[in-house]
Formats: structure tokens, sequence, C-alpha cells
């Protein structure tokens, strides 16, 4: 990633976060509304995934239900966990970790939410993927 387009992650996040204290929510798994490193990790993963699949991503604030980009589902962290999974998450959609590392970002899947159901460790009303389960992308294999 590029320092500028670590910045339009940077403020995308914060209008994200900005958001969700104005409308009093909390993350899925349980913590406080007071969670900025989150938004900026997922901003900086669906930003990646979206310039690795040369596809536009829109940065929407406030809509839950929309996909992250074009029509996949993205998922991001800076540990190791791999891919989490929610409860809700429709086990038709495709879904992509990105491990942010830094100025690096590494993608991985795509994968299905019904199959990383299937093969995840369940934890806190979630399953996790780990990374060494999980398909490194490589350009031009997306299944979409």
């Amino acid at each position: 990633m590029r320092a500028y387009e670590l910045s339009i992650a940077y403020l995308v996040a914060g209008l994200r976060q900005s958001q969700n204290l104005l409308r009093n929510t909390t993350p899925d798994w349980g913590s406080s509304n007071d969670c900025w490193d989150s938004n900026v990790v997922g901003c900086i993963g669906e930003m990646a995934l979206a310039k690795a699949l040369d596809k536009f991503w829109s940065g929407s604030v406030g809509d839950y239900g929309a996909k992250d980009v074009g029509g996949f589902q993205v998922r991001a962290s800076e540990g190791t966990d791999g891919l989490r999974i929610r409860q809700r998450d429709k086990d038709e959609d495709l879904f992509f970790h990105a491990k942010i590392a830094g100025m690096y970002v590494y993608i991985f899947g795509p994968m299905t939410a019904g199959e990383a159901k299937r093969i995840g460790v369940p934890r806190f009303n979630q399953w996790y993927v780990p990374l060494n389960l999980l398909p490194i992308y490589l350009p031009g294999q997306t299944r979409d």
C-alpha cells in the first residue's frame, strides 16, 4: 500500500468510527464501541483487496449490509488468527482475509462462509480459519 492509500483508509475509518459512536453500536465480538484500530485495519484490508482485484472500493459508511468489494466480503487483521466468520454471515458469501503487516497486505482466500464454518475453530459464537488453511490469493483466481 502507498502512503496516500493508507491516508484514505484512515479517513474512511474515522468516518465509520464516528458513525458507530453516533449510533452507539458495539462490535460483534463484544468490546466497547471504542475500536478505532479495527476500523483502520478493516479499511486497509478492503482497499488492498479492491486494488488486487482491480475493483472499485466505495468505502461505504453506515451501510452494514453492503458487500465490501465487488460482491466479496473482507475480514482483516494484524494478528495471526486468520479468517473470522460470524454466525450471521451467509454460507454462500465469499470472504477474503487481509493480513496487515505495516505497509504490506497479504491476501488469503476466497472461501465461502459455509466452508469456513465447517473447517474453522469455533470461538465466541464465531469461527476462525487459521491462515495455514486459507489459500493465498493470486491475481486472476477469484470465483466471481
